[in-house]
């Protein structure tokens, strides 16, 4: 058995799907595949219930699951006190995270790694229910967030930038050759957008923003979390408009899909959404946790000007 067999099953786990687990790893489909399989094969029981349209865990899965964190637990407190044994003590954050973070995510590591002594981000992909849980139980440090919907007692959410976001829309279509789009000018377009209930921040942003302009979008359905199918069906299928970040836009070539910023209300404003990165309120902040943050909020500032809101 492998740590990589595990990590590989715990996103699997998480997501539910093959495709968005390996877009969290960054590897793919097919590696995911071949190492759970491979895992269940050394184990000689099933863990994912593949029968269905959706993956599930099986009963042996749901058992299995705790146990794997623990282990992959277990080998980071090892690893941090041999180190420490070794006069090496590393300066560790663990890091929950999202793929959407594109760019972002290696401009905060290499802000990190310039830091005297450097910062060592270890990066956890998980929805952000998952991140929370993992914040409240120890399992991770901290978790970037976007919006602040889900702020409790729990939890610290310290605002570190905002993010732009773009709408992503059929390059044929005629709006896709403005420099930036009037939001208003999106009306009589269907809108594909996760439910409310799955992220309420972005949701409750675009709706927003249409009220501001004098529009209440037209629903066509959610946008695919598979992103290349999902952009595939919006650049080939009826015309439609969708919002992704810049920061993660920035990381793609999609063909026949064109980003673009948009103007929202009389004072043109870009649409946007706080970025927070989250820690335990029940916890004091370690000064590596603190260091941490400081340089999360310099990023934040260079950024600024592209991403005002």
């Amino acid at each position: 058995m492998e740590l990589r067999q595990l990590r590989y099953f715990l996103q699997v786990a998480d997501q539910l799907h093959f495709g968005r687990a390996a877009e969290r790893l960054r590897v793919a489909p097919s590696a995911v595949s071949q190492q759970v399989s491979r895992l269940e094969r050394e184990l000689g029981v099933p863990l994912l219930d593949r029968s269905h349209r959706t993956v599930r865990l099986t009963d042996a899965g749901e058992r299995f699951r705790p146990l794997a964190q623990q282990v992959l637990d277990a080998e980071t407190t090892a690893v941090a006190e041999m180190r420490a044994l070794s006069g090496r003590q590393e300066r560790l954050v663990r890091l929950g995270t999202s793929a959407g973070l594109g760019a972002r995510v290696s401009e905060l590591v290499h802000s990190c790694q310039r830091a005297d002594p450097p910062i060592t981000l270890q990066l956890n992909y998980s929805d952000v229910s998952t991140r929370l849980h993992q914040v409240r139980s120890g399992t991770l440090d901290a978790a970037v967030v976007r919006g602040d919907s889900r702020a409790t007692d729990e939890f610290d959410f310290t605002h570190v930038w905002t993010d732009e976001l773009l709408v992503a829309l059929p390059s044929a279509h005629p709006l896709a050759g403005r420099r930036r789009i009037p939001f208003g000018e999106l009306a009589g377009l269907p809108l594909r957008i996760a439910p409310a209930h799955h992220n309420p921040d972005l949701y409750q942003a675009v709706q927003q923003a249409a009220a501001v302009s004098g529009f209440e979008p037209v629903i066509a359905g959610e946008f695919g979390a598979a992103l290349h199918e999902a952009f595939a069906e919006l650049a080939i299928g009826p015309p439609s408009w969708t919002v992704f970040y810049a920061s993660h836009a920035d990381t793609l070539a999609i063909p026949g899909v064109a980003f673009r910023p948009v103007e929202v209300g009389k004072k043109a404003r870009p649409l946007s959404l706080a970025t927070f990165v989250v820690t335990d309120g029940n916890r004091r902040l370690s000064g590596v946790l603190a260091d941490f943050l400081q340089r999360c909020r310099e990023l934040g500032r260079r950024a600024e000007p592209r991403h005002a809101d």
